[in-house]
Parts: C-alpha cells; sequence; structure tokens
C-alpha cells in the first residue's frame, strides 16, 4: 500500500485481517492448502474478540478468558500477585476496548494474546508442510506478541 505521495504505507492490523476473512472470496487463496489455518485463526480470533467486546466466555485448552456485562458496560476479573508480598488478590476492572484488534495494555488484552499465541503454536505446528508457518510468522505473530512487557 502507498500513501498520497508514493511512499509505502504500513498496513494496519485491520486491513490484515479484513484481507485474511476475504480469503474464501478468491479460488486461488480459498482453495490453497493454507486457507484451513488461517480460517481457524481468524475464526478463533473474531471469537475471542467478540468476547472482549461484547461479553461473554471464551475458551481455548482450558484457558478461559471471561468478559462480564453489568449495568450495560463490560467488565474483566482477573488474579494479580503483589510482587512484594506475594499475596494474590482478585481484581474487576471496566472493559473499554472498543477496536477490534488485540492491542492494548490492559489486563484483559494481555490475557487476551496469551490465549491467541497458544492457537498460534498450535496451528503453526498442524501447518508445517504448507507456508502457513512463514505466513504466522511473518504476518499473525506481530499482533499477539506481549510487546507491553515491563
Amino acid at each position: 500500500m502507498f500513501n498520497f505521495q508514493g511512499k509505502p504505507q504500513s498496513v494496519s492490523t485491520l486491513e490484515i485481517f479484513y484481507e485474511l476473512d476475504r480469503w474464501k472470496d478468491y479460488e486461488q487463496t480459498a482453495n490453497s492448502p493454507e486457507y484451513v489455518y488461517v480460517k481457524k485463526y481468524t475464526d478463533l480470533r473474531n471469537e475471542l474478540l467478540d468476547v472482549i467486546l461484547k461479553g461473554g466466555e471464551f475458551e481455548y485448552k482450558g484457558n478461559v478468558l471471561t468478559v462480564e456485562e453489568s449495568d450495560g458496560k463490560l467488565y474483566y476479573t482477573y488474579d494479580e500477585t503483589d510482587a512484594v508480598t506475594g499475596l494474590t488478590t482478585q481484581v474487576r476492572k471496566r472493559n473499554s476496548k472498543t477496536s477490534r484488534t488485540l492491542n492494548g495494555t490492559s489486563q484483559v488484552m494481555i490475557d487476551a494474546r496469551k490465549i491467541m499465541f497458544l492457537i498460534w503454536q498450535d496451528l503453526y505446528e498442524e501447518g508445517v508442510g504448507t507456508n502457513f508457518p512463514q505466513l504466522a510468522n511473518e504476518v499473525l505473530f506481530y499482533e499477539i506478541k506481549d510487546k507491553y512487557k515491563p
């Protein structure tokens, strides 16, 4: 993609996933060996984002992310351990996420990226023998790597 000055422009996460969702519309990509993995990844990602944005529960291999709706607002509850005392307390925070990306520094987004990383790993391994591992490394991994670690 290019900007108005004809210089390369970086593509947004929303644009990348819009294009991946459209693989079904093109015979060459829809019939490719990678399509199965792309579809599974985008379907699970969309399901997880729906839970984050609308409330509900998402589970993958025992990892559960629950966003509760109360009084028209969304809340995420998680355990937080104090680094000094070692005591764990349950924290409930309002979820204010509005975009369909996995970016963000809130705990719900950190936990969502951890789940998507597990999905990424499983599909990467399943996709060996196709070009999916390369696609997973070059395109999908950048959204889920945890760039918000202290």
